[in-house]
């Protein structure tokens, strides 16, 4: 059963015991928020690289490509900065929609 697992839930695995690792640690001395608030690069990087190695091995298991060579690199690397634009363009769009909608009502529901 083990070794049918993937590599994406052993991160996961490891992601939910580092946190609460660092949750009952840090419950009697310090609040979890505020060991997040002091350590927010170290957290927003740690994210950042573990979506970068999901995203990675999604795009190895779907490509093959030699990582013996630098035309594999490239290829990968070249198929990560596509879906990142694409990631980019889409909270961009998103955002943008969002800005422009009509969040405030004129009329309330009293009709005053």
């Amino acid at each position: 059963m083990l070794e049918s697992l993937s590599v994406q839930t052993w991160l996961v695995f490891a992601a939910i015991i580092l946190i609460v690792f660092f949750v009952f640690r840090t419950i009697r001395k310090i609040s979890f928020f505020s060991l997040l608030k002091h350590n927010f690069f170290y957290f927003f990087l740690f994210l950042f690289l573990a979506i970068f190695i999901i995203s990675a091995i999604n795009i190895h298991s779907t490509n093959s490509f030699d990582f013996k060579t630098l035309d594999g690199w490239k290829g990968l690397l070249k198929i990560y900065m596509n879906w990142f634009g694409n990631l980019i363009g889409n909270v961009a769009k998103v955002t943008g929609y969002a800005v422009h909608q009509d969040w405030i009502t004129v009329n309330n529901s009293t009709g005053r």
